[in-house]
């Protein structure tokens, strides 16, 4: 073989080329099990089909670099391995294709078996009756307000879980990292329902654990679900999310409540502002009102950018501006906070705080159970406490895998969840042994309002504060799972394109 044939082996790209990509997909792949791993391919899929504004998050500055090391690493030893090894023992050209060929297509196979593609597909070639079997619409439940109408604040804390908590009291942890969360949920004049008899909370499915979707499992009883074989279906950059669903805001609305959501990100990153426009027309208060409203400083031309947008610290400032003025109207008014110090994979670092932990995440933690309960002792000093129901659920479990090794083989890991001011009373005994999840919190915060609900339940969620069992209770873990993760030609007739009621959409709202 002559040296101008040994050299275009060595130097073919295809081979440097895919020892490249096969290398960089294996390192993100090892990377994505290691560190996040319990994401679902319909989360994936989810974000990669309703894209947003810039948030504070971005996966590939944490694996980019190793990874790209990594593959440039590979590429080498891959010359020296053609240069030495290949050309000596005369391997043809069309070999080494077919080896790297088949590195490659061997590692993306891993990879989107890794990402659950794989179990996605299985999980839609079958539709599940229990869609249509088991939904309750709202539109034909009966519900009745009381008379002095009560004021609702809703607090939304990013991947907060029970887990955080210390041994002692049911958490996970050593030492509670949320030892002031903690107080409220053993504090017997308040409510929180525990999948067992210590604390606990609500379990995650799937379809359910990411904020998008468990914003809609909270806010209308029913996951987020996109079908595979029609990507306009979720239509929300026309401002259509989920028309044909009838959500609290919905409710509120008509019973003339005044509506606000606050949050220092952007409330485009997942549609949420059409999320909250269209049910309910909440005013948004996120970070692009913020900032050109004064609230956010200019910096060399460019305004703020912290994190995610604004930290929660200044966040609750604003919360308790806002409350302050809303206060004062002469409605009653349900105001939604979504916090985000907490998002993984290492949470807000505040370099004006004290540090207790080696762990970044683990002082994140510690510092969002201050700032909330601050914030709730705050709320319950005002003029308007009397009237007004605070209620505090986590959005999902963390993502972040790699904080979670050393918790407890077996335990269960839960949503955390607590109501202040409850309008209804509940025995201890009645918290304790609830199956539920985020769409059940739906019925149960108008119950926590003073609503009487016809049934006791709402689309696919059911009041915990009655003796009706949950879906998840009726079903058991892996018939509601399996119900969650199916397609459902019921689904998308009826929240998605609002068969019903045909093209208009009479609850889209506009931006004040």
């Amino acid at each position: 073989m002559s040296n101008k044939v040994h050299k275009r082996m060595v130097g073919w790209p295809w081979g440097i080329l895919s020892v490249i990509l096969s290398t960089f997909i294996l390192t993100a792949t090892i990377w994505y099990m290691r560190n996040i791993g319990d994401v679902s391919f319909e989360q994936l899929l989810f974000h990669i089909r309703v894209p947003g504004e810039t948030t504070g998050f971005n996966p590939l500055k944490s694996f980019g670099p190793p990874a790209l090391i990594a593959a440039l690493f590979a590429a080498v030893l891959y010359y020296l391995l053609a240069r030495f090894v290949l050309i000596r023992h005369r391997i043809k050209i069309r070999n080494a294709i077919l080896l790297t060929t088949g590195i490659f297509l061997l590692v993306v196979v891993f990879a989107l078996g890794q990402i659950g593609l794989y179990s996605y597909l299985q999980s839609m070639s079958h539709e599940s009756s229990a869609w249509a079997e088991y939904y309750t619409d709202p539109d034909d439940v009966k519900l009745i307000f009381p008379e002095n109408k009560r004021n609702v604040i809703y607090i939304n804390l990013e991947s907060m879980e029970t887990t955080y908590a210390d041994t002692t009291n049911g958490g996970a942890m050593q030492q509670n990292l949320i030892p002031n969360l903690t107080d409220l949920l053993l504090d017997d004049d308040n409510i929180s329902f525990s999948h067992s008899r210590r604390i606990g909370g609500a379990n995650q499915f799937a379809s359910l654990a990411w904020t998008a979707t468990s914003l809609v499992g909270q806010m209308g009883g029913i996951p987020l679900k996109l079908p595979v074989d029609d990507p306009n279906a979720f239509n929300a950059k026309n401002g259509e999310y989920l028309p044909g669903a009838t959500m609290i805001g919905d409710i509120l609305k008509e019973e003339g409540y005044y509506l606000e959501m606050l949050m220092g990100s952007s409330s485009s990153f997942a549609s949420r502002d059409d999320l909250y426009r269209m049910h309910g027309d909440f005013v948004m208060t996120d970070y692009r009102y913020l900032a050109l409203n004064g609230y956010i400083p200019i910096i060399d031309g460019m305004y703020e950018f912290d994190f995610w947008g604004i930290n929660d610290e200044r966040l609750f400032e604003i919360s308790r501006e806002r409350l302050s003025e809303i206060a004062q109207q002469d409605q009653p008014f349900f105001v939604s906070i979504l916090t985000v110090d907490t998002h993984f994979p290492e949470g807000y670092q505040y370099e004006d705080r004290e540090r207790l932990h080696q762990s970044n995440y683990a002082n994140s933690i510690m510092w969002s159970d201050r700032d909330v309960v601050e914030f709730v002792e705050w709320c319950l000093e005002q003029s308007f406490a009397e009237n007004t129901t605070i209620i505090l659920i986590g959005d999902h479990l963390s993502m972040d895998k790699t904080f979670f090794e050393d918790i407890p083989t077996g335990y269960q890991r839960r949503i955390y969840n607590v109501i202040i001011n409850s309008a209804l009373d509940l025995s201890e005994e009645r918290q304790y042994q609830r199956l539920y999840t985020v769409m059940d919190l739906y019925p149960t915060t108008l119950a926590a309002m003073g609503v009487t609900i016809e049934g006791d339940r709402l689309a696919y969620g059911t009041n915990l504060y009655s003796n009706q069992p949950t879906l998840y209770e009726i079903m058991g873990e892996a018939g509601l799972a399996e119900m969650l993760d199916s397609p459902s030609s019921f689904y998308n007739d009826k929240f998605l394109y609002n068969v019903e009621a045909g093209t208009d959409n009479t609850k889209a709202g506009t931006q004040p």
